[in-house]
């Protein structure tokens, strides 16, 4: 195995998360709580493999524990989850060897370009965050944003996180930006 590929516990899922976001979710099957017990216990992150048939190229989500919400009796767990990275799956194994839940092999060379946007793009997504109040105003006040900032915030589908991901460079991730805020301003225009 290459320095960027690794073999990581495994939770697949409907869901893809790009770096930077978080989410809640309810562990409640045994081979879940296993694989969360131990990350919680030992800090080590773990991969939600993107489930969607869709994903043609198999990219998933780094992600850690940032809390423990709740632990049910019967030891379901309610946790917070924070995206890190990206990640290609390249083999999947259910269940991994000596665990209950699955693991795979990952190509953690799959990176997005996290640079700072351009003019057109920043404008477009101030006036979009002045348009929408379930946003955190706090982020008006920034002088610039990342792509990865912008693309957390607009709460995209999963579909549409993947073809943001899919985007060849920081320029066509940029056009694919500021295509979707105007499509959110068109679809808001209509209503």
């Amino acid at each position: 195995m290459n320095k960027t590929n690794q073999h990581i516990a495994l939770f697949p899922l409907k869901l893809l998360l790009l770096p930077g976001e978080y989410t809640q979710l309810y562990i409640f099957e045994e081979r879940y709580k296993q694989l969360v017990s131990e990350s919680a216990q030992t800090g080590k992150p773990f991969g939600i493999s993107y489930t969607d048939v869709n994903n043609n190229a198999n990219i998933g989500s780094i992600v850690e524990i940032t809390d423990v919400l709740k632990v049910y009796p019967g030891g379901e767990m309610d946790i917070l989850v924070k995206a890190t990275s990206l990640f290609r799956l390249i083999s999947f194994s259910m269940p991994q060897e000596g665990k209950l839940y699955p693991g795979g092999d990952v190509d953690l060379s799959f990176v997005i370009e996290n640079l700072t946007v351009s003019e057109p793009l920043h404008q477009a997504y101030v006036t979009f965050l002045r348009r929408d109040e379930a946003l955190n105003k706090a982020l008006l006040g920034k002088s610039a944003f990342t792509v990865l900032d912008v693309a957390v915030n607009l709460m995209m589908t999963d579909s549409d996180k993947l073809d943001f991901c899919l985007c060849r460079d920081h320029t066509e991730r940029e056009s694919f930006l500021l295509n979707y805020i105007r499509y959110i301003n068109f679809l808001e225009e209509q209503e």
